[in-house]
Protein backbone atom coordinates (compact mmCIF):
# COMPACT_ATOMS: atom_id res chain seq x y z
CA UNK A 1 0.00 0.00 0.00
CA UNK A 2 2.79 2.31 0.57
CA UNK A 3 4.53 1.56 -2.85
CA UNK A 4 1.06 2.67 -4.23
CA UNK A 5 0.86 6.10 -2.53
CA UNK A 6 4.55 6.49 -3.16
CA UNK A 7 3.87 6.44 -7.01
CA UNK A 8 0.96 8.57 -6.61
CA UNK A 9 2.57 11.19 -4.83
CA UNK A 10 5.58 10.78 -7.50
CA UNK A 11 3.23 10.66 -10.44
CA UNK A 12 1.39 14.09 -9.14
CA UNK A 13 5.30 15.78 -8.66
CA UNK A 14 6.23 14.98 -12.53
CA UNK A 15 3.16 16.16 -13.67
CA UNK A 16 3.93 19.88 -11.69
CA UNK A 17 7.14 19.53 -13.00
CA UNK A 18 5.51 19.35 -16.59
CA UNK A 19 3.47 21.85 -15.99
CA UNK A 20 5.80 24.17 -14.11
CA UNK A 21 7.80 24.33 -17.66
CA UNK A 22 4.62 25.31 -19.90
CA UNK A 23 4.46 21.48 -20.73
CA UNK A 24 7.66 20.87 -22.00
CA UNK A 25 8.43 21.53 -26.04
CA UNK A 26 8.93 17.42 -26.11
CA UNK A 27 4.58 17.38 -26.03
CA UNK A 28 4.33 19.84 -28.40
CA UNK A 29 5.84 18.04 -31.24
CA UNK A 30 4.94 15.15 -33.29
CA UNK A 31 6.51 12.51 -35.67
CA UNK A 32 4.87 9.95 -37.85
CA UNK A 33 5.81 8.38 -40.55
CA UNK A 34 2.05 7.63 -42.30
CA UNK A 35 1.22 4.60 -44.80
CA UNK A 36 -1.40 5.38 -47.40
CA UNK A 37 -2.94 2.65 -49.43
CA UNK A 38 -3.77 3.48 -52.88
CA UNK A 39 -6.84 5.37 -53.51
CA UNK A 40 -6.97 6.52 -50.19
CA UNK A 41 -6.12 9.93 -48.27
CA UNK A 42 -4.70 10.66 -45.08
CA UNK A 43 -6.58 13.67 -43.51
CA UNK A 44 -5.36 15.93 -40.73
CA UNK A 45 -6.71 17.86 -38.55
CA UNK A 46 -10.58 17.69 -38.97
CA UNK A 47 -12.47 20.04 -36.36
CA UNK A 48 -10.93 22.73 -33.99
CA UNK A 49 -7.12 23.08 -33.53
CA UNK A 50 -4.73 26.01 -33.31
CA UNK A 51 -2.23 26.25 -36.02
CA UNK A 52 1.01 24.28 -36.72
CA UNK A 53 3.86 23.83 -38.50
CA UNK A 54 4.18 20.69 -40.40
CA UNK A 55 7.53 19.18 -42.44
CA UNK A 56 6.85 15.99 -44.95
CA UNK A 57 9.25 14.01 -46.71
CA UNK A 58 7.70 12.07 -49.23
CA UNK A 59 9.37 8.13 -48.61
CA UNK A 60 7.72 5.87 -51.06
CA UNK A 61 7.51 5.40 -54.56
CA UNK A 62 4.23 7.42 -55.08
CA UNK A 63 3.59 10.63 -55.94
CA UNK A 64 1.33 12.78 -52.98
CA UNK A 65 -1.02 15.56 -53.45
CA UNK A 66 -1.22 17.60 -50.44
CA UNK A 67 -4.76 20.06 -50.36
CA UNK A 68 -5.85 22.02 -47.64
CA UNK A 69 -9.28 23.06 -46.67
CA UNK A 70 -10.43 25.61 -43.68
CA UNK A 71 -14.06 25.80 -42.67
CA UNK A 72 -16.98 25.66 -46.20
CA UNK A 73 -13.62 26.82 -47.90
CA UNK A 74 -12.70 25.08 -51.37
CA UNK A 75 -10.18 22.56 -51.22
CA UNK A 76 -7.07 23.71 -52.68
CA UNK A 77 -4.29 21.66 -53.52
CA UNK A 78 -0.82 23.16 -52.78
CA UNK A 79 1.46 20.66 -54.41
CA UNK A 80 2.29 17.15 -55.47
CA UNK A 81 5.24 15.83 -53.32
CA UNK A 82 7.36 13.44 -55.74
CA UNK A 83 9.48 10.41 -54.08
CA UNK A 84 12.12 11.89 -51.96
CA UNK A 85 10.83 15.73 -52.26
CA UNK A 86 10.73 17.43 -48.78
CA UNK A 87 8.43 20.50 -47.75
CA UNK A 88 7.55 23.11 -45.54
CA UNK A 89 4.15 24.42 -44.64
CA UNK A 90 2.66 26.65 -41.90
CA UNK A 91 -1.07 25.47 -41.06
CA UNK A 92 -3.52 27.82 -40.07
CA UNK A 93 -6.13 27.64 -37.25
CA UNK A 94 -8.88 25.20 -38.01
CA UNK A 95 -7.47 24.16 -41.22
CA UNK A 96 -7.72 20.58 -42.23
CA UNK A 97 -4.54 18.91 -44.34
CA UNK A 98 -4.97 16.18 -47.07
CA UNK A 99 -2.49 13.82 -47.82
CA UNK A 100 -4.18 11.95 -51.11
CA UNK A 101 -2.33 8.99 -52.87
CA UNK A 102 -2.01 9.34 -56.48
CA UNK A 103 -0.69 6.35 -57.30
CA UNK A 104 -1.39 2.39 -57.66
CA UNK A 105 0.67 1.65 -54.77
CA UNK A 106 1.19 2.23 -51.02
CA UNK A 107 2.48 5.77 -50.27
CA UNK A 108 4.37 6.76 -47.59
CA UNK A 109 4.66 10.13 -45.92
CA UNK A 110 7.14 11.33 -42.99
CA UNK A 111 5.44 14.09 -41.20
CA UNK A 112 7.01 15.98 -38.31
CA UNK A 113 4.70 18.62 -37.09
CA UNK A 114 5.18 20.96 -34.14
CA UNK A 115 2.57 23.58 -32.66
CA UNK A 116 -1.20 22.23 -32.09
CA UNK A 117 -0.17 18.55 -32.53
CA UNK A 118 -3.80 17.38 -30.65
CA UNK A 119 -5.23 17.00 -34.17
CA UNK A 120 -7.77 14.35 -35.81
CA UNK A 121 -6.17 11.35 -37.97
CA UNK A 122 -8.35 10.08 -39.88
CA UNK A 123 -8.04 7.82 -44.11
CA UNK A 124 -10.97 8.78 -46.40
CA UNK A 125 -11.84 7.01 -50.25
CA UNK A 126 -10.02 9.77 -52.89
CA UNK A 127 -12.38 12.36 -53.99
Amino acid sequence: MKKIILCAIMMVGLVGVFQAFGGIALFDNLTSTTIIEPNQSFVLGEGKHDGYRAKLVNKGKVDIEVFTESGKAERKSVGVLKPNDKAEFTILKNTKVIFKNLGDETATIGIKLSGDTGLSMSYKPNK
